[in-house]
Order: C-alpha cells, then sequence, then structure tokens
C-alpha cells in the first residue's frame, strides 16, 4: 500500500507539471502567432500599396497619390492603437482628403479660365483640352506691372474678353512678396492654357518695387510687359479715397505733406511717390528694351477703351476681336461696362469701386501736388515718347 501511494503521488505532481507546461507552450504559441498574424499584415499593406503599378486600385479606385496619404494613416494605425477605423471607412476618408488636396491647387485657376470661355458663349473647356498634355499652367506670357489705382484691373478684365487670354483670379504678387517661394509655386498660381493661349499676371506693385525687374528678367527675358498710368495727382486722390473706404481717417493733407514743413510735399509719402513715374520706369528700362514695355493711359481706357484694346491685342499678336460692340459706358457711374459677348442684352458693370466718388479736396493741395510732379511728368513724357498732357 505505502509503494502504490507514493507511485500515486508522482504521477500526480507529473501530471500537474504537464499540464502547467502545456498551458505555457500554448500561451508562448498564441503570443507568437499573433505577432507573426500582425506583422505579416502589415508587410501585405505596406507591399501592395507601395509597390503595385502606378494604375488605380480595381478594388478601391486609389490613384498613387491616395496611396500616399493612405500609406501615412496606416503607419499612424501601426503606433496608435486608439485609432478604430474600418478598412472601408478609412479608404472614404483617405480618398475624399487626397481629392480635395488635388482639387485645391486647380479649383480656382480653372473656374477662371473656364469663366473666361462661358464669356464668349463657350460651355467651359472642352473635354479633349483637360486631357490633352498640352493643357498645363505655364509662367506667364504677359504682366501688368501697374499702376495702382491707374486702371490695372479694369485693363485686366478687358483682357479676359478674350478667348486667347487667361488669367489667375488674385493678385499674385510672386516678384515682389512671395519671391522665395520659387517659379514652381508661380507657376501652379496660373490657370492652365493651350500653347495658343496667353497667360496674363496683374500685380501693380511691381512697378515701384526696385528689385522686381530684374526678377522678372531672371525668369524670361522675352516677356511683354503692360503699364497703366494715369495723371498722379488723380491717382493720388484715388489712393487716398481707397484708404478712407478701409476706414482710415487721415485726410490727404496729412498723407502727403511733410511734417517738418507743412507747405512742402512729402517725395517719400507712399502715395506721393508711386506717381513718380520717370524714376521708377528708368529701372524698368535698365532690365528690358522699350519695344517690350506697352504704356497704356488710364484715362483712355475710361474713355476709348475700344482703342486702348486694339493696341493691347496688336503688342500681344493676339487678333482683334474686342472691339467697341463689347463696351457699353455707364454714364452714372462714369465708367466703361462690358460685354461678355457682343450680342449679349445686359452688359456687366465693374464692382462698385470702380467709379467711387472722390471726396472734396482743397484746390491748394491740388495745385501743390501738381507743381511737385510737373517735372517728373515731362521726364516720363520723354522717356516714354508720348505727352499724355497731365495738368
Amino acid at each position: 500500500m505505502g509503494t502504490t501511494f507514493r507511485l500515486s503521488s508522482k504521477h500526480r505532481i507529473y501530471n500537474i507539471a504537464c499540464r502547467m507546461d502545456l498551458k505555457n507552450m500554448i500561451w508562448r504559441f498564441r503570443r507568437k502567432a499573433l505577432f507573426a498574424g500582425v506583422s505579416c499584415f502589415i508587410f501585405l499593406i505596406f507591399y501592395v500599396e507601395t509597390y503595385t503599378d502606378s494604375k488605380p486600385s480595381h478594388k478601391h479606385g486609389l490613384s498613387p497619390s491616395e496611396r500616399l496619404v493612405y500609406n501615412r494613416r496606416i503607419s499612424d494605425l501601426r503606433f496608435n492603437s486608439s485609432i478604430e477605423l474600418g478598412w472601408d471607412e478609412l479608404l472614404d476618408r483617405q480618398r475624399s482628403k487626397s481629392r480635395l488636396v488635388q482639387g485645391a491647387e486647380t479649383v480656382s485657376s480653372s473656374l477662371d479660365s473656364e469663366d473666361s470661355n462661358e464669356r464668349h458663349g463657350k460651355k467651359g473647356l472642352k473635354r479633349g483640352h483637360k486631357r490633352s498634355p498640352d493643357f498645363v499652367k505655364r509662367l506667364p506670357q504677359a504682366i501688368i506691372i501697374g499702376v495702382k489705382k491707374s486702371g490695372t484691373r479694369a485693363l485686366l478684365e478687358y483682357l479676359r474678353l478674350h478667348p486667347k487670354i487667361v488669367a489667375p483670379g488674385p493678385e499674385v504678387h510672386f516678384f515682389d512678396k512671395s519671391y522665395e517661394e520659387g517659379l514652381n509655386w508661380y507657376r501652379k498660381q496660373m490657370p492652365r492654357s493651350t500653347p495658343e493661349q496667353v497667360t496674363v499676371e496683374k500685380s501693380p506693385s511691381y512697378f515701384i518695387t526696385e528689385e522686381v525687374p530684374q526678377r522678372i528678367h531672371d525668369m524670361s527675358s522675352t516677356v511683354k510687359l503692360l503699364l497703366v498710368v494715369r495723371d498722379p495727382v488723380q491717382r493720388a486722390i484715388s489712393d487716398h479715397t481707397q484708404s478712407l473706404s478701409k476706414g482710415k481717417t487721415r485726410t490727404l493733407e496729412q498723407r502727403i505733406m511733410k511734417e517738418t514743413d507743412p507747405g512742402a510735399v512729402d517725395p517719400e509719402s507712399y502715395i506721393v511717390k508711386i506717381g513718380l513715374y520717370a524714376k521708377h520706369f528708368r529701372r524698368w528700362l535698365d532690365s528690358f528694351p522699350r519695344s517690350q514695355i506697352l504704356v497704356v493711359s488710364g484715362e483712355d481706357l475710361v474713355t476709348k477703351p475700344a482703342d486702348v484694346m486694339a493696341d493691347v491685342q496688336e503688342f500681344l499678336n493676339l487678333e482683334k476681336i474686342v472691339n467697341e460692340d463689347y463696351f457699353f459706358f455707364n454714364e452714372t457711374k462714369g465708367f466703361p461696362c462690358l460685354k461678355r459677348d457682343p450680342h449679349e442684352a445686359v452688359p456687366k458693370c465693374l464692382d462698385g469701386s470702380k467709379g467711387r466718388h472722390h471726396p472734396d479736396v482743397n484746390p491748394e493741395i491740388l495745385e501743390k501736388l501738381r507743381r511737385f510732379y510737373k517735372p517728373y511728368n515731362e521726364q516720363f513724357y520723354k522717356l516714354v515718347n508720348v505727352n499724355f498732357h497731365w495738368r
């Protein structure tokens, strides 16, 4: 009996040890299997998404850029166990985000270009253009360089009437404020165009910024430049009027006269020095030949828009399409309104800032400004070989 009891105890101990070892083995196997499964799953995802061809996935419709965004999100999932998005939900979210990123770059410029074509009776851009490798964003072949409050916006709107002209919506200000972004960034701000179209950019402050002429020349020595000028006295008053509309309270006299000598015009005043056309124009002639710069009268843009557009279209080597049939003079605003189509019944006027009523100005201040600008105007007449007959 004693011997039987001792054998029975050994068997019990042996059986208990075997069961405990088996449990440990099973637990270790489960952990290894789980780790191996997760590793294989992550490797499979990265392999499929990274090394498959560039065509969209048939199952999920991901483009290469969408894959890139998705891969980044998968990387986040790998290290953040709190994210519990399902496969399909993740794909849907990343597809939407990727499309937004891709679309944001071209929506504004495409709308501008489509709108320009629709104005001429076309139903947007042709599908063939969108698929064509020639329908791309190009650096501008023509730039409206100034002058502020002289009619640059009007000239650009007149140019948009022409089917061969495309232009970005807002002022880009690349050469004076965003030059460090580089030419690739500048190109991306432009609308898409065909080889037959001319891309035009407008930033009026280019004219008075010292570094801009050489910077533009470094981009293209053949780019054509459009300069709109206006009686500098009236330009200064218009500039001041715009400031008042934005809530500024200083009077014109306070802005243009020297503080130390109230009877003298301050040439360093911002709204005064813009009108020193001869000084700024000489700098442009250091970088470009006179034949590459078309000087446009801001006064003629109002009174003779069709004649101005004839000269501009010839300068840009465009067919003379925009003529007097595209303009209607608004007696109330004292400014031309535009017809997107010559047969359009109701012309479209520029926004309320155009033809804005100017405040009354002390006649003595006006006379001081005229005397101040007179020698600069005469120098400018000689440089451009045109007498604008400003008072």
